[in-house]
């Protein structure tokens, strides 16, 4: 199908977007507990105080209610509603749904580049309208602001330019993401393991190495400029003593010996999330054999 007004498609991408304004966007939170830590944090960020002191009580027997403090960047965001608005949820969901947009329109972007227009907004809107979103986002997590960052990461490294200010953005990018959950470092990890990749695959090639062939690599600007700055937030800029890591050394740490079965069970996690992603109520047999036909071909295709 072809769009001839190209004025066409972006209409389309907003009328879209307005009900992710509405859908599940209340006064009340859900029952949780995470939510609850970041507001604070959010409020010390707006009232000035140390953002990590939430007097959350951390039991370090009990690793699965999470870290003792979470990383500052999504109470950084929360802060300016909060400043405005106070304790009041529907503003917060509100953010929820503009990083929702703007996910929306990442993933557009990022199919655009392989395929039509009408395709790329169909897969986008799918990937967004899925009942495991539309439920995720009456909740106040870091999930949704940190996939908006991760997904802008990819769509602006899968580019064969190398400026100055893509290097920029791409450091900013990766170092948000990380701000807003520690496990994003695995952007970083995966620049370095391409890196390294790349240099291994010239030296099998032309049997040779020069100097060049690391100062030019964006993958190293990216791996250092990005480990610098987000070293210079989190220990001078936003100083934490409760720093999230030391809660994922002690996770590895009470793992040890244990990691087959713990890899075990977060695959088998992993892919009920991703047949959750398309998963969507049904009532009658018929309905919900159709549903299991979309989970397991979601999965497939994943």
């Amino acid at each position: 199908m072809l769009i001839k007004n190209k004025w066409t498609i972006y209409f389309l991408l907003v009328l879209i977007s307005i009900p992710l304004f509405i859908l599940n966007v209340r006064d009340v939170h859900l029952w949780g507990d995470d939510y609850s830590q970041y507001i604070k944090e959010g409020q010390n960020f707006a009232n000035g105080l140390p953002y990590y002191q939430s007097t959350y009580v951390y039991n370090n027997q009990n690793h699965e209610f999470g870290p003792p403090s979470y990383p500052p960047g999504f109470p950084l965001l929360l802060a300016p509603i909060i400043k405005i608005f106070g304790i009041s949820i529907r503003p917060m969901l509100y953010l929820i749904s503009v990083c929702l947009v703007g996910l929306f329109l990442a993933m557009f972007a990022w199919f655009r580049k392989y395929m039509g227009p009408i395709s790329a907004l169909c897969l986008a809107t799918a990937g967004i309208y899925s009942g495991y979103i539309i439920d995720l986002k009456s909740n106040i997590l870091a999930d949704i602001p940190l996939t908006l960052f991760a997904t802008l990461y990819l769509l602006y490294r899968d580019d064969t330019r190398n400026t100055i200010k893509r290097l920029i953005l791409l450091t900013l990018l990766v170092v948000g993401a990380m701000l807003i959950r520690s496990q994003s470092i695995v952007l970083l990890l995966a620049e370095g393991l391409f890196f390294a990749y790349t240099l291994v695959l010239k030296y099998i090639t032309t049997k040779s190495l020069s100097f060049k062939d690391f100062t030019s690599s964006l993958s190293l600007h990216i791996l250092l400029l990005g480990s610098l700055l987000y070293l210079l937030l989190i220990k001078i800029i936003f100083p934490n003593p409760l720093d999230s890591w030391g809660f994922y050394f002690q996770l590895f740490a009470l793992n040890k010996g244990k990691w087959a079965s713990v890899i075990a069970y977060n695959f088998g996690y992993l892919i009920d999330l991703i047949k959750s992603m398309v998963h969507f109520l049904a009532f009658g047999s018929f309905r919900k054999g159709i549903i299991t036909i979309m989970e397991y071909t979601g999965l497939v295709f994943s």
